[in-house]
């Protein structure tokens, strides 16, 4: 399947979105009813749900407006008070309050920190379970132990050498009560900004310096042992609070593109080209507008800065990126949007290089459309970080897919439902690298995390021959990415065993894959183009994780291509975010026929691709198969109807049938709803 490329101009749509909230000073109710203060991890949490859940098991729910900043109306609650924030990209995290504390006036933060106090008081890191048994888990919370907790963490900080004169912030921080502005760079906001929080972490809640793998702070927060602390050396240190003024220097430089593509609606619709370059809507100065953010190193997915900077504000009649000036006047449209970016964070700095890699939410008319991330480099001669692309030599993509998947039996009219997050692999164009088909190419994450299987910071892949789709989506023999060397499944017919092999053995005349003609066998997608990851490894994973390929012929150093942590479907939450068909999976297996139209909906992001595979026998008993897919461009479809036209549709008989139904939501995380239905023996 060919991943939807979604190109530059659909990236950039950046704009404050300001959510009204409850409660608001002057509106009549006591202090002891309000509660208010900032959602953020270093940036701030914008149109983040804030559940707040009383010791009477009552529920009040409010939205964090685009600075972080919430207020709710706590009346009909009893104290305790637990808040839990849900970010809309899925990230959660707990803080808690008394009555005293909100008649006092204090702020009631929800960040990573707030998280692992809140953990320490209740000795356990899952904000979920303790919100969920509330009423029984209020009885364990005392002021005292808040405040103890509180000043523990603060004194951790400290023994790691973040916190003090001369460090990343003062040591008088109140972590959970104290005032501060999310993206502002400073006091709890500042030390947000160098450090990781893993809540999810089995070793306990890990914190670990932006871009180090080894953890500065562990704690099991159950009591079961001490916490470990391993103090910060000065080159540490100094890197840490230069990150800080390299945040700072990129906000401004994103947020100055942004307001150079809003700037540009204007120009919308035919390329112009006025030859004198008098127009503001040249597309020479559209060019040169954009260039300066260019930096002269820019690469992605093979591109050179020429054509990177093309694709940003001109695309052809498919909405791919334009790679020249002559595509984009003879085939393209100036597409700009009223855009802006908000919740930049640093994920990664190379302070030897002077790279950064960052993420940002990003919004168009004010509406959060998405997540991305970019990388940046410093220019020694414009004194500025700008654009350097993905650094990737040809055009692929690897990245995670949560599933739901059903397998049923015609025979026994039984199913089975399993959920799981694979790492898949994609390619649509090597850009004139040789391939012969058996090199070894070497995935390594950049944090160090063991996101892996074997539990390992580095995974092999391989190049193998096989089928592939090129850019025109039509299949033929060449190199592809494969999980395995050996992704060809072969029958043996008298033993009736499935084996795997090499594409030698399993086409040894040279056979085309794409027919699926190989002796008898087939390319096996599953095993050669998915990896399975386990929750686990998941865990550990950053929100964006850097991840460099290094091997023969790549050059010098490799690529780097960033993944996003996925999230974990299961039958309680799949309806929210796996696409549907609009049937049962049995229903499905035992009803379509060659003509059956499936209807297909989201409810959570958009629709991305659906494939529908039938193998079938005629009145003779002769087999053969088909397959009917569909792209869904059209970055706004969250329903569609499929109605397929297969050629076999007389006297027919369908035997196996696979579906594969995508989409993706604002945070690019793809979810897949899949269906085999199969007529092997029990």
């Amino acid at each position: 399947m060919k991943k939807q490329y979604v190109g530059p101009v659909f990236l950039m749509t950046l704009l404050f979105h300001v959510t009204s909230c409850s409660g608001p000073a002057g509106s009549g109710l006591s202090s002891g009813s309000l509660m208010s203060g900032v959602a953020a991890t270093g940036a701030p949490i914008s149109g983040g749900l804030v559940k707040i859940k009383g010791s009477n098991g009552q529920v009040v729910e409010e939205t964090t407006a685009s600075d972080g900043t919430y207020a709710a109306n706590i009346s009909s609650l009893q104290e305790p008070y637990l808040v839990q924030v849900i970010a809309p990209s899925g990230e959660k995290y707990i803080s808690v309050a008394s009555q005293s504390a909100l008649a006092a006036g204090k702020k009631i933060n929800v960040t990573p920190l707030t998280h692992t106090i809140v953990a320490n008081v209740f000795g356990k890191a899952d904000g979920d379970e303790i919100f969920a048994n509330f009423e029984a888990e209020s009885s364990n919370f005392s002021e005292a132990k808040l405040e103890t907790e509180k000043e523990e963490l603060v004194q951790k900080f400290i023994d790691a050498g973040l916190l003090g004169s001369g460090k990343v912030a003062s040591a008088d921080l109140d972590l959970l009560n104290g005032d501060f502005v999310a993206g502002s760079g400073q006091g709890v906001d500042g030390l947000m900004d160098v450090i990781t929080v893993n809540t999810d972490s089995a070793a306990g809640i890990e914190i670990t310096l932006k871009g180090e793998s080894s953890a500065i702070i562990t704690d099991k927060v159950d009591g079961s042992t001490d916490p470990v602390v391993t103090t910060i050396n000065p080159t540490q240190l100094s890197q840490a609070k230069e990150q800080l003024s390299v945040l700072d220097q990129i906000r401004a430089r994103m947020n100055a593109l942004a307001a150079l593509h809003s700037s540009k609606v204007a120009c919308n619709g035919t390329p112009v080209d006025s030859g004198d370059n008098s127009s503001a809507c040249d597309i020479d100065n559209l060019h040169d507008a954009f260039a300066p953010f260019f930096h002269p190193d820019y690469q992605e997915d093979g591109n050179t800065i020429e054509a990177g900077i093309w694709g940003w504000f001109c695309r052809t009649s498919n909405e791919d990126d334009t790679e020249s000036r002559s595509e984009c006047l003879a085939s393209g449209s100036i597409a700009f949007e009223d855009v802006s970016l908000k919740d930049i964070t640093l994920i990664n700095y190379d302070n030897v290089n002077k790279v950064a890699l960052v993420s940002f939410n990003f919004y168009e008319a004010g509406v959060l459309k998405g997540s991305e991330d970019m990388t940046l480099k410093y220019d020694s001669v414009g004194l500025t970080y700008d654009l350097i692309g993905n650094k990737k030599t040809f055009e692929y993509w690897i990245e995670t897919e949560a599933i739901h998947n059903t397998e049923y039996n015609k025979i026994s009219n039984t199913s089975a439902d399993s959920y799981s997050v694979n790492l898949n692999f994609y390619m649509d164009d090597v850009k004139n690298y040789t391939f012969l088909g058996n090199e070894t190419l070497t995935l390594t994450a950049a944090s160090g995390h063991q996101i892996f299987p074997g539990d390992s910071a580095t995974l092999p892949i391989y190049m193998v021959k096989g089928p592939r789709h090129d850019n025109n989506n039509q299949c033929t023999l060449g190199a592809t990415f494969s999980a395995t060397q050996t992704p060809y499944k072969v029958f043996n017919s008298s033993t009736g065993v499935a084996t795997y092999a090499d594409y030698a053995t399993a086409c040894p005349n040279n056979e085309n894959p794409c027919n699926n003609s190989c002796s008898g066998g087939y390319y096996d997608y599953d095993k050669a183009q998915k990896v399975s990851l386990t929750a686990g490894q998941i865990a550990l994973m950053n929100k964006v994780e850097l991840i460099t390929m290094t091997g023969s012929p790549l050059p010098s150093g490799g690529d780097s291509f960033t993944i996003k942590k996925p999230l974990m479907v299961n039958a309680f939450n799949a309806s929210t975010y796996i696409p549907s068909f609009g049937m049962s999976a049995s229903n499905f297996c035992e009803n379509v026929t060659f003509e059956t139209a499936l209807n297909l909906s989201v409810n959570t992001g958009t629709l991305s691709h659906i494939s529908l595979h039938h193998s079938y026998s005629d009145a003779s008993n002769q087999w053969t198969n088909e397959s009917k897919q569909d792209d869904f461009w059209d970055l706004n479809t969250t329903s569609a109807v499929f109605s397929p036209s297969f050629s076999a549709i007389g006297n027919e008989t369908i035997h196996y049938s696979h579906l594969y139904l995508s989409s993706r939501d604002e945070f690019d995380r793809q979810f897949v709803r899949r269906v085999n239905c199969s007529e092997e023996q029990l």
